[in-house]
């Protein structure tokens, strides 16, 4: 790696945005104190996002500690939005990153401790439970070459019962071509003595809030009352579509068959994670599964192969 070249120092300081966006594309590719101070001034960007989304993930990509406390120095010295459009853009990052953030805030690194106090879920941040680690781990392994996100929900009282709760949003690839979320915080929230709890993953074709949404309202259910505790074969209603113009109105828990049981299980110390997929269906197919059986229910779908992402799918029945 030799000396950062002057041309991408100028595109840096250039007040086209398309031109500093191609420098925090290619700046990650240097280490030198030149490339460094440009990468924190386009992560402080004050005009456009686009600069401070390529250098934040261009950093992200390289997997360096070095690279990543630059992205601790820009949260300190940008702006509010430009250091809360950073955060939103590191997304989940990587068990690496988020270790490094961890042992920087310990050492007293403003700008990684403010990461962590704004991503505050036991999933996302350090002082995360082992559940909540885990999870993130298993995840990260379970869908390499996919993007992964973690988005919040603080609507409504989700947060009074699952304190911790959170989503990871897992975007196309290698695993599935559709979207998928799964829920963190469950675990911590319910969990039996002997360290048995449960999270839950939703399938969709496209990428929408409502999904998080949906998974929102399940873990509150789920984190309620012990007679409310869900498990496999369980269903619930929505009490509204999955999305407008849905015939989805019910939820059936599931075995997550679209991803086996290497998602399913997820094993830590003192516990392990059950993952249960969350298969939208309509009122008809909930009638039939209560007259005979889940089983009989999960017959159907495989006779009649439905598109289970699909939120405007016909019922089998």
């Amino acid at each position: 790696m030799g000396p950062t070249p002057p041309e991408l120092i100028a595109l840096a300081s250039s007040p086209r945005w398309e031109d500093r966006c191609e420098a925090a594309e290619r700046l990650p590719a240097y280490d030198d104190d030149v490339a460094r101070k440009a990468l924190v001034r386009l992560m402080t960007d004050e005009e456009n996002t686009g600069p401070i989304q390529v250098a934040a993930h261009g950093l992200l990509d390289r997997g360096d500690d070095a690279g990543a406390r630059l992205i601790f120095r820009a949260i300190t010295l940008g702006d509010d939005d430009a250091s809360d459009h950073l955060i939103f853009f590191i997304g989940d990052g990587t068990p690496a990153f988020w270790d490094v953030a961890e042992r920087s805030a310990a050492s007293g690194d403003e700008g990684a401790r403010e990461l962590l106090r704004s991503v505050g879920a036991p999933g996302f941040a350090p002082g995360a439970s082992a559940a909540g680690k885990a999870l993130r781990e298993h995840l990260h392994s379970f869908f390499t070459g996919h993007r992964i996100e973690s988005r919040r929900w603080e609507l409504g009282p989700i947060l009074d019962r699952v304190p911790s709760f959170g989503v990871y949003a897992i975007g196309p690839g290698p695993r599935i071509t559709a979207w998928t979320y799964v829920t963190t915080g469950c675990w911590d929230a319910v969990h039996e003595a002997n360290g048995h709890g449960l999270e839950f993953v939703l399938s969709a074709d496209t990428d929408d809030d409502r999904h998080v949404e949906l998974l929102a309202m399940l873990a509150y259910y789920h984190a309620g009352p012990e007679s409310q505790r869900l498990d496999w074969g369980h269903t619930v209603p929505i009490g509204e579509p999955w999305l407008p113009g849905s015939e989805l109105t019910h939820e059936l828990i599931s075995l997550p068959y679209a991803f086996g049981p290497s998602l399913e299980r997820c094993e830590f110390d003192g516990g392990h994670i059950r993952v249960l997929a969350v298969q939208p269906i309509t009122e008809a197919e909930r009638d039939f599964k209560v007259a005979e059986g889940v089983e009989a229910l999960e017959q159907r779908f495989e006779d009649e192969p439905i598109a289970f992402t699909d939120p405007f799918r016909e019922s089998v029945l």
